[in-house]
C-alpha cells in the first residue's frame, strides 16, 4: 500500500467515525461509547460500540435541505464493507457494534 493510499484511508475512516459517533450521540443517547481499530495485514476494520442494542442503525433518505439522513449511505460509499453486530456479555445482549472497512482509494 502506498503512502497516498494511507492518507485516503485515514480521511475516509475519519469521516465515517465522525458520522457513526454522531449517530450514537443523537440516537442511542448512551453515556459511554468506544471506537476500536483493528489492523490485519492490509485490512483495517474500525468499530463504534455502544450499549444500546434496541436502536439499530437504519438507512434513511435525506430530503431536500435536511442536514441529516445521509450518514449510513456515506459510510457505505467510503467503505469496502460495513455492518452491525450485537455485543454479548455471555448470555445477554449488551450493545451493538457498527463496523466498517475504510476504502484506501477514492472513486469507483
Amino acid at each position: 500500500m502506498e503512502a497516498t493510499d494511507r492518507t485516503v484511508l485515514i480521511e475516509n475512516a475519519l469521516v465515517c467515525v465522525s458520522d457513526l459517533v454522531t449517530n450514537v450521540v443523537q440516537h442511542a443517547r448512551v453515556d459511554v461509547l468506544s471506537v476500536e481499530v483493528a489492523v490485519r495485514g492490509e485490512r483495517v476494520v474500525v468499530s463504534v460500540v455502544d450499549g444500546d442494542h434496541a436502536r439499530q442503525p437504519r438507512r434513511r433518505v435525506a430530503r431536500g435541505g435536511q442536514e441529516d439522513g445521509r450518514g449510513l449511505a456515506l459510510v457505505r460509499c467510503l467503505s469496502a464493507a460495513s455492518g452491525v453486530t450485537l455485543v454479548w456479555d455471555q448470555l445477554n445482549v449488551v450493545g451493538k457494534c457498527v463496523w466498517f472497512e475504510p476504502l484506501a482509494q477514492t472513486g469507483p
